[in-house]
């Protein structure tokens, strides 16, 4: 575009900082001719601009869109502010109890700051090194999983998976991209994915 007349600005945006709920990364390249940049005294710069919440400490190109701020974030919270169960045309999906128990291993994975890639653990050694110094008594989900160590790395060895892209979602903050099917998304709260509307 440079060698056409044009000034152009690459930008990597998140749409999490522009008051959607969830991260969605994309890459935008703004242009303007160089008599209009010149006019407006826009100059691109050669480095891609990343989008951040505003308050952060950067220079924001003039063609940028100016983000939101941290407080003013949208989050899980949000985009289900006025759901209720019970809605006419809602069915929620079934889950066998051993994958019910896994969602609740993941709602304390999340809550104790451990990966759920301990799920796709090669030993028990590894999963009793992963939550070490993991918070007890466990829970997951509201429900008392287990008030002993040991215990628990034996429950996560009994529900390993190669499926550990599943997450369970927090309600104050924006969901991840779903890149797949919507099983990778885990209720909050709830031993259960989101039902597909």
């Amino acid at each position: 575009l440079t060698a056409m007349g044009y000034q152009a600005q690459g930008c990597r945006l998140n749409a999490a900082h522009y008051g959607v709920p969830q991260h969605r990364h994309r890459m935008f390249i703004i242009a303007l001719r160089d008599d209009v940049a010149s006019a407006v005294g826009f100059t691109a710069s050669d480095d891609w601009w990343q989008s951040r919440h505003d308050g952060c400490l950067q220079s924001r190109p003039m063609v940028c869109p100016p983000t939101t701020t941290r407080s003013n974030m949208l989050t899980v919270r949000d985009a289900l502010r006025g759901y209720h169960h019970g809605l006419p045309n809602t069915q929620l999906r079934k889950h066998s109890p051993k994958v019910e128990l896994r969602f609740m291993v993941y709602h304390y994975l999340r809550d104790a700051g451990i990966s759920r890639k301990v799920l796709a653990s090669k030993s028990l050694a590894e999963v009793e090194q992963a939550v070490a110094n993991a918070p007890m008594p466990a829970r997951g989900g509201g429900v008392m999983l287990t008030e002993f160590r040991s215990e628990l790395a034996k429950m996560i060895w009994g529900l390993r998976t190669k499926k550990y892209s599943q997450r369970a979602l927090s309600w104050d903050e924006p969901a991840p991209t779903v890149c797949s099917l919507p099983d990778d998304m885990v209720h909050p709260d709830l031993p259960r994915t989101f039902t597909v509307r």
